[in-house]
Order: C-alpha cells, then sequence, then structure tokens
C-alpha cells in the first residue's frame, strides 16, 4: 500500500473526450474507472510536461469527504472557518504589537501655559542649551529634577485588552462548531461541571463515529477484505476450520470508545449495561483498547499465581462474601473441651 497525497492528481487535467475531469476518469454513469497520477511529485518535477500515468479505480482507495452527488474531489472540513482562523490570528497579532507598544509608554512631563504663571521653561546649562530630559524609573524612584510648574502623567494605554479573551473564546466555538469539533478540544478549556462536560462529549461523540464509519468504510474495511482474500488465495493463512466459507470477512469494527470524564461513573454504567445483558463483557474490553483473549490470558494466569500464594481478592467473584468483600481464607477447626480431656486421659495412661 502506498499513500500518494491530492497533489499527485492533477485537479487541471481535463479531457471530456476520454471522460477525465479533475484527473479522475470516468464511465457514461459516472462511475470511476481510473486516476491520473503524476509519476515525479508535481513540486519537485523539472519537465514541462508532466509524467503522469493511470491507476485502476479498483486498486485505488480515495479518502474525500464528498457533501453532494457526482462530487469528485473531497473538501477539507476546515474550508467553512479558514477566514475565521485567519482573522483570530491576525486579531491576536494586532493585540500582541499594541501590548508591545503600549509597554513603551512610559509618561508625559505637563507644563502650565507660559503666560499661566510659575513655568519657567525648560531647563537650560550655564551656555543657555536646553538640558536633556530623561528620567530613569526604577522601583521606588524619586523624580525631583522637574522644573517649576512641571509635573509626571502616566499614560493608560488599556492594554491588555480584558475583553481579547471573551472575543476570542467565541471566535473559537463558532471555529469549533464549524469543523464539528468540541470546544474543549479547540480551546484546551475544560471549566465546566461534570455534567456539562458529558453533555459536550455526547454532542461531539456524534459527528466523531460519523468521520469513524466514513473511514472504516473508504480505507479499512476494503483494505482487511483484500489482505484476506490474498492471504487465503495463496494458502498464507489458510481459513480455520470452525470460520464457515464466505463469513472469513465478516469482522467486527471498534470505533475507540468516548473517554472517561468520572472513571467512577463510566465504570459503574458499563457493569450495569453487561449486567443486565444489554452489552457483551467483548464489547466492553473492546471499547477500553484491549485485546479481550489477551485479557482473559492474564486474569487466568493471575488468578493461578494468587492461588498458589494463598491470597483472596474481591476482584475474583468465588471469593467474595454477601457485602462484597473478600471472605477470610478458612482456618482449621479449634480442638473441643472434649478432645482436650481424651487427650489429658490418653496421656495419664
Amino acid at each position: 500500500m502506498e499513500l500518494l497525497e491530492p497533489d499527485m492528481v492533477p485537479m487541471d487535467l481535463v479531457d471530456e473526450a476520454r471522460g477525465i475531469r479533475q484527473g479522475i476518469q470516468r464511465n457514461a454513469w459516472g462511475r470511476p474507472t481510473g486516476y491520473w497520477v503524476h509519476k515525479d511529485h508535481p513540486g519537485e518535477a523539472t519537465r514541462l510536461q508532466p509524467n503522469l500515468k493511470v491507476i485502476l479505480a479498483e486498486d485505488m482507495l480515495h479518502l474525500a469527504h464528498l457533501s453532494r452527488i457526482g462530487q469528485l474531489r473531497g473538501v477539507t472540513r476546515f474550508a467553512s472557518v479558514i477566514g475565521r482562523i485567519e482573522d483570530i490570528k491576525d486579531y491576536e497579532e494586532s493585540e500582541r504589537i499594541a501590548a508591545k507598544v503600549a509597554a513603551m509608554l512610559t509618561g508625559y512631563v505637563k507644563r502650565q501655559a507660559p503666560d499661566g504663571g510659575g513655568y519657567e521653561g525648560p531647563l537650560k546649562d550655564d551656555n543657555g542649551n536646553d538640558l536633556p530630559r530623561q528620567v530613569s524609573l526604577s522601583p521606588g524612584t524619586i523624580i525631583d529634577t522637574l522644573a517649576v510648574g512641571e509635573e509626571i502623567g502616566l499614560i493608560d494605554s488599556k492594554r491588555p485588552n480584558p475583553n481579547l479573551i471573551t472575543f476570542r473564546n467565541g471566535q473559537l466555538r463558532a471555529f469549533a462548531a464549524g469543523i464539528s469539533a468540541s470546544y474543549s478540544s479547540v480551546s484546551r478549556n475544560y471549566d465546566g461541571t461534570y455534567s456539562s462536560q458529558r453533555q459536550e462529549l455526547v454532542e461531539q461523540w456524534v459527528h466523531y463515529a460519523c468521520l469513524t464509519d466514513d473511514f472504516v468504510t473508504m480505507a479499512v474495511q476494503p483494505t482487511v477484505e483484500d489482505f484476506i482474500k490474498t492471504a487465503e488465495a495463496y494458502q498464507v493463512v489458510p481459513r480455520p476450520k470452525d470460520v464457515l466459507a464466505g463469513t472469513e470477512d465478516d469482522v467486527l469494527y471498534v470505533a475507540p470508545s468516548m473517554p472517561w470524564i468520572d472513571m467512577a461513573k463510566e465504570a459503574t454504567a458499563w457493569l450495569t449495561l453487561s449486567q443486565a445483558g444489554f452489552i457483551s463483557e467483548v464489547e466492553v474490553i473492546r471499547k477500553a483498547g484491549r485485546n479481550p483473549d489477551t485479557v482473559l490470558e492474564q486474569v487466568a494466569e493471575w488468578r493461578r499465581k494468587v492461588k498458589e500464594k494463598d491470597l483472596r481478592f474481591s476482584s475474583d467473584v468465588t471469593n467474595q462474601n454477601a457485602s462484597g468483600l473478600p471472605s477470610p481464607p478458612k482456618q482449621s477447626a479449634a480442638p473441643t473441651q472434649s478432645n482436650n480431656d481424651d487427650q489429658e486421659d490418653n496421656a495419664d495412661e
């Protein structure tokens, strides 16, 4: 299997006589029959004429997000929000530059009008030249070089903008909605209660499930089926005897499970569903991202070692009492009083 980026299929290749449009050749019914692909990357090729070859449609897996009938090339999920995210980037850069400029503005010297009395003009040296005005600022600085009628004024630049975060979060919410993603994942802001986070996750996980189904249908399932057919045809991996002919490619594709927010609540929910028979233990294990056969082998090996050490854990149902706690190990019965008397009589004899 070889991965090809979209640029390898030329968008500008059009030949109506052969049914080629956007680099994809179709039959009279509009079904793709072949893909014209560059032999070299178009960004690195030095030839004036493109060097193309055709790949049959049955040998090509076209991963594309299609939204209408007859659409040939996929459209990125970011198409509707690219302008918005560029605006957010420009706005953040503008605020950052404004904050830098504001940091350079410290203060100003306020003077009274020359004819208002009190102000005698800038300080001069012995030759009558104006003295340069430089005021060094540091914590606890006392400025005692002001002329008569002058005072220091501080510049309020209103930066950093206190409304920046609120505006940015609102734009990120709209951006996340445009790509069917959760706001918490996009902004890395996980504030909120368990109920609100759970509700957001449930609503967004439907979109993730749809994308998973699309990817499985377009890429995973065809690859698995071709691999099974090829392996069986060449007897590399023969079909097991307990598998019926024609069912060897009946595979259960399990998508990644929804992340757990509160492990205790999530685990209790899975336990309730499995005990009620609404879901199998195998699916629960696979939802956790583990192999059921491997889990069984590990549990069996662990139970064997625990039994050898004469230990008891509540994870083994056979060791639980009515309260759900591990039962204490059985102790040998203590000798009764009659047995003690018999032993004493035997000792006297």
